[in-house]
């Protein structure tokens, strides 16, 4: 969509709107490995090409295996959900 590879579109409601969650899949985000930067950009960019596309409200979604206390105070910090797999059982 707007020549970006989307890893997460799903189409929900919230009190009774359309929503749209785009997101990104991520094995780790820690400050090691990735840029919180570079990952945040390359979602917001994902998020702008879609609204764009659909007009809809848009969720930023990231799924990970893991999160340092960082990256969740970025990604908070920005409304972006992030969900760590180990909180799936």
């Amino acid at each position: 969509m707007g020549n970006k590879e989307i890893n997460i579109f799903a189409k929900a409601r919230k009190d009774g709107k359309e929503i749209v969650l785009v997101g990104e899949a991520k094995a780790r985000l820690d400050d090691k490995r990735i840029k919180k930067a570079d990952v945040v950009n390359e979602l917001e960019e994902k998020v702008k090409a879609v609204k764009q596309e659909t007009g809809a409200e848009i969720v930023p979604l990231l799924i990970t295996h893991f999160a340092t206390k960082s990256f969740l105070k970025q990604a908070g910090d920005k409304n972006i959900i992030v969900v760590q797999s180990y909180e799936w059982g």
